[in-house]
């Protein structure tokens, strides 16, 4: 198995890649894309990740675009380090909605309260409220698990 490569910039959304590659213990070699100078939209990228967005990973022909999915991926590639539950394991489940829950529910809800949008129908986006995303994760973390 050949070492993935974690294409990063540093201040994106690839930090969380960057971190998680920490945790491993730097399984990943690091390529860092100059964003100002246009290398992620550079046609060798492109292939990679077609938004020319950051990050992604190579590793072994698989190439992985988003944060949590990146993420989701390594900790699979490196089940030793003990980041994610078995397949197997009932816990999966709740381990894949915590991974998903920050891109897909909190950083829209932070979004919304930065941007000061208002929503009509809050039930038609798919993280609802402030209070609901806030409300899910103080009842997760008052109960002290780790998944």
């Amino acid at each position: 198995m050949g070492k993935p490569v974690l294409y990063h910039m540093p201040q994106s959304r690839g930090a969380t890649t960057l971190w998680m590659n920490e945790e491993l213990g730097q399984v990943c070699d690091i390529k860092l894309l100059n964003l100002k100078a246009g290398e992620q939209k550079q046609p060798d990228y492109l292939k990679l990740n077609p938004m020319g967005k950051v990050p992604a990973l190579s590793h072994d022909g698989a190439v992985v675009t988003e944060a949590a999915a990146i993420c989701a991926y390594l900790a699979d590639a490196f089940p030793d380090a003990g980041l994610a539950p078995a397949t197997t394991d009932p816990l999966r489940g709740v381990y894949y909605r915590w991974m998903f829950f920050a891109p897909s529910c909190i950083e829209p809800m932070m979004l919304d309260k930065l941007s000061k949008a208002t929503r009509e129908n809050s039930g038609a986006t798919g993280h609802g409220t402030e209070e609901s995303v806030l409300s899910a994760l103080s009842l997760r973390l008052s109960t002290g698990h780790s998944f």
